[in-house]
């Protein structure tokens, strides 16, 4: 990858370092300036014009936002059959408000979402995670068996914003060839997604304080997005796995120090499982 221009030389990565989070000032790179690619990288970013006029209408999202999609992850990973999980909003102004839902605001902490078990996470319909494939297994005539039969499971994370295109908020992603898994700490919670409490087991980037580890990552992220660009970045990958080659990409909220206040990211996560 050749990338030689810092965008925001000033901005800070939250890690998990000890007890809490602790905030590292790093090189934040601009990725519309490098050879970013989903395979090598972990990341890529694509300009896809799109069709959706309300972000908060989920029916409508499912109708016209996942066909797109799907044709996309066919086509471009050659999967057989794509399902999705509720789609997750965030709005940078509910930073400041402290009676807000913490899934509104952006995720201001490094981080990975799905660890070597995300199979058993979505295979198992008794795992509250699987039960919100649900609708949209039912749409692509998937069953749980398809899931735990599958040659190899891809979750491809899609991000758009929607909000001011110069965010104060923007994500961050961190190039999966500049980490390895021992810089990262798993962990299973529960979460409030699309009204249903939920357990994943995810990881928390947890670098070691001793150790020049934090030098060698390699942060981007994209300004100055319309809604027509969207940011892909793989959230698991059975391939990897099983070949024991790094899937995670590690990603986060930063505060660009460049953007007055107020000029709000406004973003949705859609999460397709491309099912081989």
């Amino acid at each position: 990858m050749t990338n030689n221009l810092t965008a925001l030389p000033e901005a800070e990565i939250s890690y998990l370092m000890g007890a809490g989070i602790t905030a590292k000032r790093c090189p934040i790179y601009d990725g519309r300036k490098g050879d970013l690619e989903f395979h090598r990288n972990g990341f890529e970013l694509r300009h896809i014009p799109l069709e959706v006029t309300d972000w908060t209408d989920e029916a409508e999202i499912q109708r016209l936002e996942y066909p797109v999609l799907t044709r996309l992850c066919k086509g471009w990973m050659g999967c057989k059959q794509v399902i999705f999980l509720p789609s997750t909003h965030r709005d940078a102004a509910a930073l400041n408000q402290t009676d807000s839902s913490v899934n509104d605001a952006p995720i201001i902490a490094a981080h990975a979402d799905y660890t070597e078990g995300f199979p058993d996470m979505i295979g198992d319909e008794r795992e509250t995670y699987a039960q919100l494939l649900a609708p949209t297994m039912r749409q692509a005539g998937v069953t749980y068996a398809d899931i735990r039969a599958a040659s190899r499971i891809v979750s491809v994370q899609l991000w758009r914003n929607f909000g001011s295109p110069r965010m104060d908020y923007p994500l961050a992603l961190c190039d999966t060839q500049t980490v390895d898994r021992s810089q990262f700490q798993k962990g299973r919670g529960e979460y409030l997604i699309a009204g249903r409490l939920t357990s994943i087991e995810s990881w928390s980037f947890a670098p070691d304080q001793q150790d020049d580890s934090l030098s060698r990552h390699r942060w981007s992220t994209f300004q100055d997005m319309s809604a027509d660009d969207i940011i892909l970045f793989r959230g698991y990958d059975s391939d990897l796995v099983q070949k024991g080659e790094e899937f995670l990409v590690g990603y986060s909220a930063i505060r660009d120090p460049s953007v007055p206040d107020g000029m709000h990211r406004h973003s949705v996560e859609m999460r397709a499982v491309c099912l081989f």
